[in-house]
C-alpha cells in the first residue's frame, strides 16, 4: 500500500502507473516479465477508519485482475456489484 498526501485520483493513478512500468520494465531472474494489477482510490469524509479506504482500493485491484491484470484501475462504486 502507498498512501500519496495531496493527490487526487488522477494524480494517484498517474504515479501507480508509473510504478508499474518500473516493474515491468525490470529484469527477472528468469527472463520473465514481472507484472503486477494495482487499485487506487481516494479518502472520502465518511471513511471513519483506514478500512473502508482499503477496501475500496482492493476492490480496484481485483477489478485490475478480473478485466485483464497487469493494469491499473481507479476505484468505482458500480464495480462493487461485479465482485458481489
Amino acid at each position: 500500500m502507498v498512501l500519496l498526501r495531496n493527490a487526487d485520483e488522477d494524480k494517484a493513478y498517474d504515479i501507480a502507473e508509473e510504478i508499474r512500468m518500473k516493474i515491468a520494465h525490470t529484469n527477472s531472474p528468469t527472463g520473465k516479465p514481472i507484472t503486477i494489477s494495482l487499485g487506487v482510490t481516494s479518502s472520502e469524509q465518511s471513511d471513519k477508519h483506514g478500512e473502508e479506504l482499503i477496501q475500496r482500493a482492493d476492490v480496484a485491484l481485483y477489478q485490475s485482475k478480473k478485466t485483464g491484470r497487469n493494469k491499473t484501475t481507479i476505484f468505482h462504486y458500480k464495480d462493487l456489484d461485479s465482485l458481489l
